[in-house]
């Protein structure tokens, strides 16, 4: 069983007993920090912000039903990426997802893709949360980003969880939330960072 694996079940096991499905945006940012994640620098904060604005017509924090609240089927993620290949290759990109199936996609990068299908086998792991498990958590939008990145990063790899460390990757991701990301996907990220431990990932998000 891989240490992946092992901090997963952990995880998962920890996540339902407690009965949590999404931490607010203070608490996350704590939980992430504790993980060694960064918070994502001002300057990408100001970047995503206007690339959102571009992409979503309703903003980054859309109004939910008759205006109250944020509207949380609209979730979106942006990243930035700059890193160096196993091979050495240099390579940055830029991607946007909204949650979802049908909701926009874009992605900006000097390297090709192939991104995996949604609901194929992936590199990272997703799990049903307590008090929503219809909801599919490989639909959230830093979710698929972080999926996509992946595959950026190890463009000749077979998508699987099980995969082993990558340390010959090494650089830095950015990445932006609308909302603090559930337990489903801050479980996504530490995965990411199990992955690829010379990639230093900084996070920002809204409530």
């Amino acid at each position: 069983m891989s240490l992946a694996l092992e901090e997963r079940l952990c995880f998962e096991n920890v996540v339902h007993s407690a009965q949590i499905i999404n931490l607010r945006t203070g608490a996350a940012q704590k939980l992430l920090s504790s993980m060694g994640v960064m918070v994502a620098p001002g300057d990408f904060l100001d970047r995503a912000l206007v690339h959102i604005r571009g992409m979503v017509a309703c903003g980054e924090r859309p109004a939910g039903p008759l205006g109250a609240g944020i509207d949380t089927t609209r979730v979106c993620a942006y990243a930035e990426h700059s890193v160096v290949l196993a091979a050495g290759q240099r390579v940055t990109g830029k991607h946007f997802r909204e949650c979802g199936y049908s909701r926009q996609v874009f992605t900006e990068s000097d390297h090709e893709i192939t991104v995996p299908a949604r609901r194929g086998p992936g590199w990272l792991p997703a799990f049903k949360l307590p008090n929503s498990r219809h909801v599919d958590r490989r639909l959230c939008a830093e979710f698929q980003v972080l999926q996509e990145l992946c595959q950026v990063f190890v463009p000749s790899g077979e998508p699987t969880i099980a995969q082993p460390p990558w340390p010959e990757v090494v650089g830095v991701v950015a990445l932006l939330t609308s909302v603090s990301p559930c337990m489903s996907c801050i479980g996504a990220i530490r995965h990411f960072q199990l992955l690829f431990p010379e990639v230093e990932i900084g996070v920002a998000m809204f409530g």
